[in-house]
């Protein structure tokens, strides 16, 4: 049965990353390897995996090609963020057409956007009838917010408090794992407080 994965901020080959959001690994190498081996342990090639952007950092795109061929996965939707220098380079140069043109990987927002880092793309997606606005980015507010639309987003590494139903899929947050769809609704049902339209006095 198919399962569906999010996840963001792997920040593969970026050796500053360990120190900068205190990593619990030796080296980069270690880091790459332990995150590769959690993905694969719970994503079966059966399984979509949604990527909420910064996958690799300070590498080639070869390194990024490389990475990508041995990550489990049937489907995967990828999301810019601001460090993802080297998959635009990896898609610039045609060396992920194959498995974008065979729809094993899907690029949201389309390939154009991607010549301009300036542009930050988001999207509404619709999973069993519930709605997941998705962005690298965590918003105060999102469409549906009012209507039990749930935010998922990357980018703050953990440091940025959850507000009503959103959450940070970043690696940092769930111990260098992806969280399923089904980890998520379980979270969100359990978010008491309540986003209102009512101007609160």
């Amino acid at each position: 049965m198919k399962t569906i994965w999010f996840s963001a901020d792997t920040h593969y080959s970026h050796a500053n990353v360990i120190s900068l959001c205190n990593r619990p690994f030796c080296n980069i190498y270690e880091h790459d390897q332990v995150l590769i081996q959690n993905h694969n342990s719970v994503v079966s090639n059966e399984d979509d995996y949604y990527f909420l952007g910064d996958f690799a950092f300070r590498c080639s795109a070869e390194r990024v090609l490389e990475i990508i061929k041995r990550l489990n996965f049937r489907k995967m939707y990828f999301l810019f963020g601001n460090h993802d220098k080297a998959m635009r380079q990896a898609i610039q140069r045609g060396m992920l057409d194959k498995e974008i043109n065979n729809g094993k990987i899907e690029i949201i927002g389309g390939k154009e956007p991607i010549t301009d880092p300036t542009i930050a793309i988001s999207k509404m997606l619709d999973i069993n009838g519930q709605k997941i606005f998705i962005s690298h980015y965590g918003h105060r507010t999102w469409p549906g917010a009012f209507r039990n639309c749930i935010h998922l987003y990357g980018h703050s590494h953990s440091n940025l408090l959850p507000l009503y139903k959103s959450m940070d899929v970043g690696v940092d947050c769930h111990n260098f794992f992806p969280i399923s769809f089904e980890e998520i609704l379980f979270a969100m049902n359990n978010v008491k407080e309540e986003f209102s339209e009512k101007v609160k006095n």
